[in-house]
């Protein structure tokens, strides 16, 4: 599937697969939603937190301009996302499958960052919700958080 300007959003989802497993970490379903469609998969179940806070972490180096180009890896499965920098202020991604790109797209960073934060933030009051928030995963999410908020332009 070639490239464009589409649309993409990190979704995380408070249902029936987010639980907390015996050794603490937090399982629910996240996916990347590229206009209307999934990636992984719509049903995809895996450590929540860490990739949305390694996601979070990608775009702040590549709006504050200290890395050109990170890969963020879903943790269960040969999956991961690849984003570059395109030009300035746009990013060119590309949704991998066992080496082989199944989407493509270029957005706005800014746009991407601003996504990422309300993913984050809908992740930290669904944690709270079930008292998790003590989970070193939700404060090191929590930290970037504030640093991506505070990175937003005024």
């Amino acid at each position: 599937m070639a490239g464009g300007t589409v649309s993409s959003r990190l979704l995380v989802f408070d249902d029936e697969l987010l639980r907390r497993g015996q050794s603490g970490a937090i399982w629910g379903r996240i996916y990347f939603d590229i206009d209307g469609e999934p990636f992984p998969d719509r049903g995809w179940s895996d450590l929540v937190v860490p990739i949305a806070d390694a996601w979070l972490e990608a775009l702040l180096k590549m709006t504050s301009g200290t890395m050109a180009r990170a890969k963020v890896h879903f943790m269960d499965g040969p999956f991961y996302v690849t984003i570059a920098l395109a030009a300035p202020g746009i990013a060119s991604l590309s949704f991998v499958h066992r080496g082989v790109i199944k989407r493509s797209l270029t957005s706005s960073l800014d746009v991407l960052l601003q996504d990422a934060i309300a993913s984050g933030e809908q992740l930290l009051r669904i944690c709270g919700e079930h008292d998790w928030s003590d989970d070193s995963d939700c404060s090191h999410l929590a930290a970037n958080l504030q640093r991506a908020i505070k990175s937003l332009p005024a």
